[in-house]
């Protein structure tokens, strides 16, 4: 959750709606934290956990004119700290740390996040914006007034999930896509007064295939103003790559003393299988002009990590031209058959 949003004069206030408790959370660096309430006479019920200690807040009237220190705690190790504030109704104008120190925003064990700047991110017709200071990175890209084109936002990753991060409130697109592959999705809706318009989170897709994906956002021009793209999340071992649409999936299995490739198939394409043992090459060429969907390696050795892409190519005879594409790279790894 980010919390810059807090330090410009605004307050926070999230609603519990549903069985569960609303949760902000953040991360920290240092060893003092103040949480601030805005002047409101009203009564505060929260659970604040630091790491792994919690506490419980319980206080009525306690507003005023002026925000109040309505928790504080300055005796936390010098390091970097996590934050949850859980509770009904959450109501929070700012956040003190000591000089020097560092509020981050949280990004959930099992992810990585991305700033929507990356230069991995294909933007065509979208405005992206710099130094606002309520987005991961201080930047955004927003689709702009209407022109009559839809807009696009383009890129590759590799993983099983993935998540589109917009700060604190989503300005959910009624009419835009996104296209994972060959299958499309439209962004959830919410009604103005569901809390869960303020959730971060405006899309979220889990259990993908663990390969390669092509993703394609397409923002309507009917959409004007309101898609906000601000980072984009993805498994923690996965990597964001440029926009590829002709990207196949190949698999590499070990069996005995050989290794077998598997990939989709193109009709009418030709491939070349190359193999390297460092991930990202040099490759050496092990066939070439190869017109099949599966290959065996027999001159692998037990105990050598093994790493595999196919390229392959069509032609186009009516334009007289050629098309490429390329697989994700495989790795495999010969286990040495014990003696007897």
């Amino acid at each position: 959750m980010y919390i810059g949003l807090l330090y410009s004069g605004d307050s926070y206030s999230l609603t519990k709606k549903g069985a569960e408790d609303t949760l902000l959370r953040y991360k920290f660096t240092g060893e003092q934290i103040r949480l601030l309430y805005p002047d409101l006479n009203t009564e505060i019920n929260l659970t604040i956990k630091i790491d792994d200690q919690s506490y419980t807040i319980s206080e009525s009237g306690i507003g005023g004119f002026l925000p109040t220190v309505f928790f504080e705690k300055l005796d936390l190790e010098d390091k970097e700290h996590i934050v949850e504030v859980s509770g009904e109704k959450i109501y929070l104008d700012a956040i003190d740390i000591e000089k020097g120190a560092e509020l981050l925003p949280y990004v959930e064990d099992g992810w990585k996040r991305y700033d929507d700047q990356n230069q991995n991110i294909q933007s065509d017709g979208l405005m992206r914006v710099t130094d606002t200071i309520y987005k991961f990175n201080n930047t955004a890209t927003k689709s702009g007034p209407k022109n009559g084109f839809d807009k696009k936002i383009k890129f590759n990753f590799t993983g099983t999930k993935i998540r589109l991060i917009e700060s604190f409130q989503a300005f959910y697109a009624i009419n835009s896509t996104i296209k994972i592959d060959d299958q499309i999705y439209n962004f959830p809706q919410y009604d103005i007064s569901d809390p869960k318009r303020y959730n971060p989170v405006f899309f979220e897709k889990l259990g993908l295939e663990n390969k390669e994906h092509t993703v394609e956002i397409t923002v309507s021009d009917r959409d004007d103003y309101f898609f906000v793209l601000d980072a984009i999340d993805i498994d923690a071992d996965g990597e964001l790559l440029p926009y590829n649409e002709n990207v196949f999936s190949l698999i590499a299995t070990p069996d005995d003393s050989e290794v077998v490739l598997t990939w989709d198939e193109i009709p009418d394409a030709s491939f070349y299988v190359l193999r390297s043992t460092t991930p990202g090459g040099p490759y050496t060429t092990l066939t070439k002009g190869y017109s099949g969907t599966t290959f065996t390696d027999t001159g692998v050795e037990d105990g050598v990590t093994y790493y595999y892409v196919v390229n392959g190519s069509t032609y186009d005879s009516v334009n007289d031209e050629f098309e490429y594409y390329n697989s994700n790279e495989a790795s495999v790894i010969l286990e040495a058959t014990p003696l007897e």
